[in-house]
């Protein structure tokens, strides 16, 4: 089995970025359990409508995605997310908030969008499982939500 690398802290990371992302479209959030393949369900009058992926980048910012033109998710994972969206008639949200506590976001509903698709992942870990397939989608089709809000660090014990 592998190792899950997840913290407490990344989770309340991604807590501070969904509950912004709830507040600007002004809807409600639902959690999802802990290896699930969303983070969040997003929920209007009482109805999920949405799923909701967040990435929170500590090691980089916005300057940097965009010179790289592209932001990398494991196609395993995208693949996941879009078997469930559409299977259910949901929407895809992924939201992204980067060291400078921008959130930046791009939604999807319908066809599966067509990105490129290569080896990519972490290699700080000496995990070869975290090189694996990813798409690469493009730094153009994410929007800016929020920009220069402050996304505290979680307070340590």
């Amino acid at each position: 089995m592998r190792p899950v690398y997840e913290t407490a802290d990344d989770r309340e990371r991604e807590e501070m970025v969904a509950n912004a992302v709830s507040a600007h479209f002004r809807v409600d959030l639902e959690r999802e359990d802990k290896l699930a393949s969303n983070d969040y369900r997003l929920v209007k009058d009482g109805k999920v409508f949405a799923l909701l992926e967040v990435k929170f980048r500590r090691g980089y910012n916005w300057t940097d995605l965009r010179f790289m033109g592209s932001y990398m998710l494991s196609f395993e994972k995208w693949w996941a997310l879009w078997k469930l969206c559409q299977s259910n008639d949901l929407a895809l949200c992924l939201a992204v908030s980067d060291k400078l506590s921008e959130i930046w976001a791009s939604t999807w509903r319908g066809s599966i969008p067509l990105y490129d698709v290569s080896d990519g992942g972490r290699r700080d870990r000496n995990d070869k499982k975290d090189i694996e397939p990813c798409v690469f989608i493009p730094i153009d089709e994410f929007d800016v939500l929020i920009k220069d809000r402050e996304l505290t660090e979680p307070k340590r014990g």
